[in-house]
């Protein structure tokens, strides 16, 4: 298998296999401790809170064109 076949099934298989949310927190905790890169850490920071952070629901907007 080529690198480049590896690297495509490996990206597949991120979408296809169920999210362990537990294991991919400690994934990116233990990559920011490691890294000593400013852009790095600030790339892991976006990408934790994208992936953990849950935003509130918006409030539902009353329809004020019906009667």
């Amino acid at each position: 298998m080529t690198i480049k076949a590896s690297t495509q099934q490996g990206v597949q298989s991120m979408f296809i296999s169920p999210v362990n949310e537990q294991t991919m927190a400690a994934y990116y905790q233990q990559r920011l401790q490691q890294t000593h890169s400013v852009i790095e850490r600030m790339a892991l920071v976006a990408l934790f809170e994208l992936l953990f952070t849950q935003t509130p629901p918006e409030p539902e907007q009353p329809n004020s064109s019906t009667p």
